[in-house]
């Protein structure tokens, strides 16, 4: 029996079907016809016998243009000729195109993907225009980001951002599934099992590049107890246990434990997931007596240290972690006080401090406090509890979003053409 493809693509009006391939011609002689624009292949100028890209432009213009374009564009462009399917195909193209993508710093190709509990339960997985969201007076948010996973017993809400790289966004499922989603491309793949032949916690995930393997990986952190059970965890004494850690290489599509991997302190619960920036995947530990330290797991070598925060952090105070402009950030939240944000770089700095803004007090939906990006003319979009705000530090003034909430959490991804059936099995 023929094996089918765990690579998905998603249509927005009917379910999931195994992606086809690239190089099948007739197929895509068919999509070419069903592009609105583009003409029929009865009417379309001979471009196969033609090698250059456009023949009225030197080929590197032509790149120059094309690699600004968005990821819808680029689609139907594939649809033009060989030499168009080939270029915007090849990891070349992919690379530069997302090099440039990333650095606007407009933000014209970030989306925020962010968990609206509009349902009292699960809630929805909701995507914004992030240049729409600070640069318009008035904005429409796209559809709702439905992920049909195909997975018995998954509903389409049940899903749960655990970080994004390069704009691929890793979800885990109600019951900690995996899965890995281009949603520009509409293709996920799901992570095999991992082993569960000791009683573990539930334990942290984290995901990010690996530049220099050029690989995606998953990291799972987790706590290994004495116990056979967790019917009697408590029994017989106190509960003993060991840190563990396995990663997930999309190049292998495989497991592998961390061995000899020292830990320290036990995980604190900030509720947070891990951070990736600078190569690195990164979280909080409890440095022993009240300390807490920041753990960091290099995804190259895979080796773990520990760093210092900027600031002593006690129980006064919330404090999560971030990325701006490629390098680890922390959000202080002091109460009803102010907040503070920090960005590593040779070393802490404090980029801006925010004065004091009401915000619902215990609200039921409660998503800790968190900086989503700075823009260039100093303003910094953020989520304080369940609410998102644009602060403009020259004016101190903000910018409300009370459509959307209540929040229950927020990733932010480009969008990109990094294909998840290219990264498996390269060498």
């Amino acid at each position: 029996m023929k094996q089918s493809s765990p690579y998905i693509v998603i249509s927005p009006k009917s379910p999931p079907v195994a992606m086809e391939s690239e190089s099948d011609p007739p197929q895509r002689n068919k999509i070419n016809r069903q592009w609105e624009g583009i003409p029929s292949s009865s009417s379309a100028p001979n471009h196969e016998s033609d090698p250059s890209l456009m023949p009225d432009f030197p080929d590197e213009l032509a790149v120059d243009i094309l690699s600004r374009l968005p990821v819808k564009s680029l689609g139907k462009f594939k649809c033009v000729s060989k030499p168009w399917l080939s270029l915007i195909s090849s990891q070349g193209f992919i690379k530069t195109h997302l090099a440039i993508a990333s650095r606007r710093d407009d933000y014209e190709h970030h989306r925020l993907l962010i968990k609206v509990y509009d349902d009292p339960v699960l809630g929805s997985n909701v995507v914004y225009s992030v240049s729409s969201l600070v640069y318009s007076p008035t904005f429409e948010a796209s559809a709702s980001m439905m992920l049909d996973i195909g997975y018995r017993g998954t509903p389409n809400k049940s899903f749960w951002a655990v970080g994004s790289c390069n704009g691929l966004v890793c979800f885990r499922t109600l019951h900690n599934k995996l899965f890995l989603y281009n949603p520009c491309l509409k293709m996920y793949k799901r992570l095999p099992n991992r082993d569960r032949d000791k009683l573990r916690s539930p334990g942290n995930f984290g995901f990010g590049y690996d530049e220099l393997n050029d690989d995606y990986k998953v990291v799972w952190v987790f706590q290994i107890f004495d116990k056979p059970s967790w019917d009697n965890l408590y029994d017989d004494g106190p509960v003993t246990y060991e840190n563990g850690m396995k990663v997930y290489s999309l190049k292998d599509d495989a497991w592998h434990a961390i061995e000899d991997l020292k830990i320290g302190g036990c995980f604190l619960d900030t509720g947070e997931l891990m951070q990736y920036a600078s190569g690195k995947l990164h979280w909080f530990v409890d440095g022993g007596t009240y300390v807490c330290k920041i753990a960091s797991f290099d995804l190259a070598n895979e080796t773990y240290e520990e760093m210092e925060p900027p600031c002593d952090i006690d129980g006064l105070c919330d404090y999560t972690l971030g990325e701006l402009g490629g390098c680890l950030s922390m959000f202080y939240h002091y109460g009803s006080n102010h907040a503070e944000i920090w960005v590593m770089k040779d070393s802490w700095v404090k980029i801006v401090s925010i004065p004091y803004v009401d915000r619902p007090s215990n609200h039921r939906y409660s998503c800790s406090s968190r900086v989503v990006c700075a823009l260039r003319n100093g303003e910094v979009l953020f989520v304080l509890c369940s609410l998102l705000l644009l602060y403009n530090p020259s004016t101190k003034t903000f910018r409300r979003y009370p459509h959307i909430a209540p929040i229950g959490g927020v990733i932010m991804y480009v969008e990109s053409l990094v294909s998840l059936k290219s990264m498996v099995g390269n060498d």
